[in-house]
């Protein structure tokens, strides 16, 4: 569930950026960008797992009396920066006058219920379906949707 929830995450900064593009009639690069970087992150992260195996992610560290592993730090952190460049991309959306809100929240909400239901339904789902079994069928199901509304 983890990685399918991390792959989510660079489909959000993806979504926000691409968001930003439309509306703003131009993509301003900065020196460090949540979907160039963060696609370049994750793929070290996949190098690194596989150099030292899956095995290293499920060790724990003690932080601030309690203990937890380092595949939820390294999820908690992916997810705080991809919310945080998300959140960019709509400040530098929301603070250009032309730009209609009502375009732009209508933009959100059919991403925002794509995402919210596929987050729902992974979690809902027990470790005896398809989800835990076939996590690709949900990725490429994902894969799919996403790529038609960014098509539209």
């Amino acid at each position: 569930m983890d990685i399918t929830i991390l792959w989510y995450m660079a489909g959000v900064t993806f979504f926000f950026c691409t968001l930003e593009e439309y509306h703003l009639d131009r993509l301003d690069f900065p020196c460090f960008h949540g979907v160039s970087e963060g696609t370049v992150l994750q793929l070290f992260v996949c190098i690194f797992t596989a150099i030292v195996g899956t095995n290293f992610w499920l060790n724990e560290i003690e932080l601030l009396g309690n203990k937890i592993s380092y595949n939820y730090i390294a999820l908690y952190s992916f997810f705080s920066v991809s919310m945080l460049f998300s959140l960019y991309s709509l400040f530098k959306i929301f603070n250009n006058a032309s730009v209609k809100v009502i375009e732009v929240l209508y933009n959100m909400i059919a991403f925002t219920l794509l995402v919210g239901n596929m987050i729902f339904f992974i979690c809902l789902s027990g470790e005896d379906t398809y989800t835990y079994k076939y996590p690709k069928l949900i990725i490429y199901m994902y894969g799919f949707v996403f790529s038609k509304l960014m098509v539209n």
